[in-house]
């Protein structure tokens, strides 16, 4: 049996389970399994897609007289830890500079009638979760909005935004 870039070069086959550790960069493996007998049907192996955590697959192998044999591998995709944003869009105007990924801080002007922003921020790894706190109810001056972006490891990672409500209320 051998996954991708790993063979189990210690198979063997009284040994009934075998465990990988992968980064969680790897999004899909390929098992590959070859029978000894030219007789023995082998099914299982292919292209696997991994979720994170333990990912479990077996590979059954049928002899010509009918015995069956299961051979379970086990593949730990290890939990994400990016916390970056991949977007991070307001439809109310252009936030200060141009976002990018590393930079943490922005700042926007708006009107004095808007209250909150529509924001659009997105994690770059579809397990981190994404949440916005002080996007509501803007007094004229600056009002602070946080977006934290937590990854399935837990670090964290929080962008803010300035908000300069211009103006008067009574607008």
């Amino acid at each position: 049996i051998s996954i991708f870039f790993t063979s189990f070069s210690s198979f063997k086959d009284i040994i009934r389970n075998y465990t990988i550790n992968v980064e969680n960069e790897v999004k899909k493996i390929e098992i590959e399994a070859e029978a000894q007998a030219s007789t023995t049907i082998v099914s299982g192996a292919g292209e696997k897609e991994l979720k994170t955590g333990i990912n479990v697959y077996k590979i059954i192998t049928t002899a010509e007289n009918g015995d069956i044999e299961t051979y379970i591998v086990n593949i730990n995709r290890e939990k994400n830890s990016n916390a970056n944003l991949k977007i991070l869009e307001v439809e109310e105007g252009e936030i200060s500079p141009e976002f990018n990924k590393e930079e943490l801080n922005y700042r926007i002007e708006v009107n004095p009638y808007i209250k909150k922003l529509n924001i659009r921020a997105e994690a770059e790894e579809e397990t981190s979760k994404v949440s916005i706190k002080g996007n509501n109810n803007f007094s004229i001056g600056e009002n602070l909005i946080e977006i934290e972006v937590e990854a399935e490891k837990g670090n964290k990672k929080t962008y803010t935004i300035v908000v300069t409500k211009e103006g008067s209320d009574n607008n």
